[in-house]
């Protein structure tokens, strides 16, 4: 992990970033930025192998996702990438498991660390369905993302109301882990929509990506 040593507090951030775009490092510092009262806290992004959560596989490699990551968060102070679920892949076939990341993670910060990890507010819904869902949680507490349909706490919390897999002490625990988010213009599927038509100018990649992209030809059709 790219954090130094003695950081006793880390905030992951799982995900394809097929491509990364600005508004992931925007997301990535809103949630380590509220978790953090102390501005001690690193950022750690950790791009996926291959979600168990999407059908597709993404459009860019492994490595290449890793190389536009650190490309894109170069400016960022405390802030680093972590290729563990790609690393992991080449020795393992199948999907990434979130838990074993957190397992990993865990191993190497100590137990007394303060490991978190980043959650849009429609991922917590989905978090019961997840590998091992419940001992994510208790290896690392998550930090929420509002977004829509969910942008609101209440909305949030009448939804996991009627799943029976959350209970009313989970239900006032995650109550206070919403955290308000950027509001994102851009998308990654509508970025590699924008680069399959061979448009020029890609609103939301950073110049040092888009140039990455076109240097490997990446999501062209």
């Amino acid at each position: 992990m790219p954090a130094p040593p003695g950081v006793r507090r880390v905030v992951l951030f799982g995900g394809t970033f097929d491509p990364v775009h600005l508004g992931h490092a925007a997301l990535g510092v809103a949630a380590r930025d509220a978790a953090d009262p102390d501005a001690s806290a690193w950022l750690i992004f950790v791009p996926a192998a291959q979600s168990p959560h999407k059908d597709e596989a993404p459009g860019a490699s492994g490595p290449e996702r890793a190389k536009m990551l650190t490309l894109a968060t170069a400016g960022l102070e405390r802030a680093g990438v972590w290729t563990a679920e790609i690393d992991r892949a080449v020795d393992e076939d199948g999907p990434s498991y979130w838990v074993d990341t957190l397992i990993a993670a865990r191993g190497q910060l100590g137990r007394d660390a303060d490991l978190r990890f980043v959650l849009g507010s429609d991922q917590v819904l989905a978090l019961p369905r997840w590998h091992r869902w419940r001992e994510i949680l208790g290896i690392a507490s998550p930090v929420v993302l509002a977004r829509e349909p969910h942008a609101r706490v209440p909305d949030l919390i009448g939804a996991m109301r009627a799943d029976p897999a959350w209970d009313g002490e989970d239900l006032d625990a995650w109550a206070g882990r919403v955290v308000d988010a950027p509001r994102l213009p851009h998308s990654a599927t509508e970025i590699r929509r924008a680069l399959a038509c061979g448009d020029q100018d890609i609103p939301g990649l950073a110049p040092e990506v888009l140039a990455f992209i076109r240097e490997r030809g990446l999501y062209a059709r």
